[in-house]
């Protein structure tokens, strides 16, 4: 029990704790109480928006104002920053900061704006801010300096019709920036060859670009005259236009046609790597396109003998053409095999043959003819379409031949020689007016005869007749048979067929004017351009070979140009001159060209075969190499400026890693000054397998220079290039340029050959 003063007492004491307590608090309270710091900001003040060209100082500083409170603050560092990468800029000397003065004001060095266009914010920014003030910048691009298509190169359009795609450029300054604003001018030919566009209805129109520096044309309409052409898009300013390859083009027309085609395909049996083959057939095609015709096939495998077959003509969207073969033979196409033709095979191929087609003349009322390439997974091949008008009978006249390819046993074989039909319509050698020339890997056979041998009297309904040739037993060279296609009545396409000889060659021969009445002086003054392929004792075992080739008016000496390439060594551009040689004529046409020689790099014994009409066939005599080929007499001007024209390119050419074929047709617009762009589309045959197929290769920069010996100038192709340009670096560094030596025959035809290791090439120009 407590009393009542010791609760007073108790209640005494927690009054004055409670005091006590409250004090402390008070006083607490009052020592940790302060005034607030100030408030930092900084603004921009000064210099945004502005813009500046490209590489260009801005016009006014960065100025930003700093303050403390709501007063300027001095003394303070200001950190400009600018982007790190794209549209950007620089300060002189790499000063980025400032002190503020006593207004609070931080002036940047002067900012020049990056080599990238475009709008940025630069940053100042300062320590106890909240956030930077921000400048908001633009770097313009600089003038137009180059303009380059974007798309709609190349394409083709059938006469009078719309192209599919647009034109367009894209315009760019020195740093590769888009230039908008800028009037493109697109120009198309004033004749010929040409179209016009939807917007005016002429040949020219002027579009602008947009902000990403594209000009669009408005739809461009073929005209009505075929061929090749380029459309130049240009900008005043700017030396160097944009080109755009087109083609008006169309099927083939209602006609007889003879073809050709040399090449390699996939029915490679395991022990092997290349399998050659050769084709040689006509077809007439009706006013549809549709196609009906024979051919005879050879490859080391196999013959197939007089095939029929039926197909269809299409334009291309590059504006070439595609024939498509349906043979309905299981020999030929993806699926057949090298079994083919044996008992139990299962050789399966679907006989399709896919021809790419570019035209070497324009069509006339009547045909035209064409260079052409097999472009298809399961083969590739070069060679030619020429109109057919075929003679009522075989002409009884002589014929310069030569074929190549391989034997029986796979040994490179080449053939060359005279055939004299005579008036009985019979072959024979024994007076002198039948001859052949054999290299066979080396083993060499000259001026050898034939016994009595035949050929059909009359073509078949599609110009084909047989010559089976018996030559002498002396020779040892068994029974030959040569199936030809006859051009028209001067000129015949060849392919092997079943014989003993049992090679796998083909090529071509020509009726001769004046057979058996040659003389020294139907080579004596005369050059001729030849061009040839095969193989010689190299590590690679591959060999082209180009040049000039004259009958000095001495009559008996040689002189010329030569250029070869065997993947091993080659003859520098420009090829090297004839430093000696010797020629005689026989009467049949057969010219024997002994030691044509540098006497450094090389030295060629060579038959050609004269027809007396300015074309003759080669064929190499010597024991190291092989090669067989055409050659055309060189006429007129042989001054660089006639290489002017759209040309049909055909390119036949050895990978260096697999050595394996390529093949490739296109057209090209030489300007007869040193350039000649254009596009192909290339097929490449890999050993036992499908070799991939490029559309539209551009084929630039090529060039050349005829400023050297007339007829023979050198330059450089970019594009054909297989492994460089097309698998391993499409377009990239390692598509380096080529070198070239080029040989004119007139001009309408040139010839090149490449001159490095990259790849063997061979080029044939035709004008449109």
């Amino acid at each position: 029990m407590i009393c009542k003063s010791h609760r007073s007492f108790f209640a005494l004491i927690l009054s004055l704790f409670v005091v006590l307590t409250l004090t402390i608090l008070t006083n607490c309270s009052s020592s940790n109480s302060s005034t607030p710091p100030p408030v930092v900001s900084i603004a921009a003040t000064s210099g945004t928006p502005q813009s500046a060209t490209v590489g260009a100082a801005f016009a006014a500083p960065l100025v930003a104002t700093v303050t403390s409170g709501g007063s300027p603050a001095s003394g303070v560092t200001v950190t400009f920053t600018a982007p790190s990468n794209g549209a950007t800029g620089s300060f002189a000397g790499g000063a980025n900061t400032a002190t503020t003065n006593s207004s609070g004001v931080a002036t940047s060095a002067v900012f020049t704006a990056g080599t990238t266009a475009g709008p940025y914010a630069v940053t100042a920014s300062v320590s106890g801010a909240m956030a930077p003030a921000s400048f908001s910048l633009t770097n313009n691009a600089g003038a137009a300096a180059t303009i380059t298509p974007t798309s709609g190169t190349p394409q083709g359009a059938a006469l009078s019709s719309a192209f599919t795609a647009p034109l367009v450029t894209t315009v760019v300054d020195s740093d590769s920036n888009p230039v908008s604003g800028v009037t493109v001018t697109y120009t198309a030919p004033a004749s010929g060859a040409s179209g016009i566009f939807a917007s005016n209805g002429t040949a020219t129109e002027t579009d602008t670009t947009n902000a990403s520096g594209v000009a669009t044309s408005s739809a461009f309409t073929a005209n009505s005259t075929v061929g090749s052409y380029v459309v130049t898009a240009a900008v005043t300013g700017i030396s160097a236009a944009a080109d755009f390859g087109l083609t008006n083009a169309v099927t083939l027309k209602a006609g007889d046609y003879t073809f050709w085609l040399s090449g390699s395909d996939t029915n490679a049996n395991p022990n092997s790597s290349y399998i050659p083959y050769y084709v040689a057939g006509a077809f007439t095609v009706d006013g549809t396109g549709a196609i009906s015709g024979e051919q005879d096939f050879v490859d080391f495998n196999y013959v197939v003998s007089q095939i029929s077959f039926t197909g269809s003509t299409a334009v291309t969207p590059d504006g070439n053409l595609q024939i498509t073969l349906n043979t309905g033979n299981v020999c030929i196409g993806p699926g057949s095999d090298y079994t083919c033709g044996q008992i139990g095979s299962t050789s399966a191929g679907d006989g399709q043959e896919i021809l790419n087609v570019t035209l070497t003349s324009l069509p006339s009322s009547t045909t035209s003819s064409a260079r052409i390439t097999e472009f298809d997974s399961w083969a590739t091949a070069g060679g030619q379409l020429e109109p057919q008008t075929v003679p009522a009978t075989t002409p009884l006249v002589g014929y310069a031949f030569s074929v190549g390819g391989l034997d029986g046993n796979g040994t490179p074989l080449g053939i060359g020689g005279v055939i004299d039909v005579d008036s009985s319509g019979n072959i024979s050698g024994s007076n002198g007016s039948s001859v052949f020339d054999e290299n066979d890997g080396g083993t060499l056979l000259q001026a050898q005869s034939f016994s009595p041998s035949t050929v059909d009297a009359t073509p078949d309904g599609f110009g084909r007749v047989t010559f089976t040739l018996n030559p002498n037993a002396a020779s040892g060279v068994p029974q030959i048979v040569l199936v030809a296609y006859f051009v028209n009545g001067t000129h015949l396409r060849l392919v092997e067929g079943a014989d003993a000889l049992v090679g796998t060659t083909g090529g071509q021969a020509f009726a001769q004017t004046g057979t058996g009445t040659f003389t020294t002086a139907s080579f004596q003054g005369s050059s001729y351009v030849f061009q040839a392929g095969g193989s010689d004792s190299s590590t690679n075992g591959v060999l082209q070979v180009a040049g000039v080739v004259t009958g000095n008016a001495d009559g008996t000496t040689a002189s010329g140009n030569v250029s070869f390439n065997d993947l091993t060594s080659f003859t520098p551009q420009g090829g090297v001159a004839i430093a000696s040689g010797a020629y005689t004529v026989d009467p049949t046409g057969r010219v024997t060209l002994t030691a044509l020689t540098d006497n450094a790099t090389f030295s060629y014994n060579v038959q050609l075969y004269l027809d007396g009409n300015g074309n003759a066939r080669a064929l190499s005599m010597d024991s190291s190499d092989e090669f067989v080929g055409v050659s055309n007499q060189q006429k007129g001007s042989l001054n660089g400026s006639i290489f002017s024209g759209t040309y049909a390119m055909g390119v036949i050419g050895v990978d260096p890693i697999s050595f394996n074929e390529i093949d490739a047709v296109g057209p090209v617009v030489a300007d007869g000054v040193g350039s000649f762009p254009g596009f192909v589309d290339l097929n490449w045959i890999l050993s036992l397998s499908p070799g991939p197929t490029f559309a539209d290769a551009p084929v630039s920069p090529a060039t050349f220079d005829a400023t050297g010996t007339p007829g023979v100038f050198t330059g450089n192709v970019t594009g054909l290039d297989v492994t460089n340009c097309q698998v391993y670096s499409p377009g990239g560094p390692g598509c380096t340029a080529d070198a070239f030596t080029y040989y004119l025959v007139n001009a309408s035809t040139v010839v090149g050959i490449e001159n490095d290791v990259n790849q063997l090439t061979l080029l044939r120009f035709e004008l449109q």
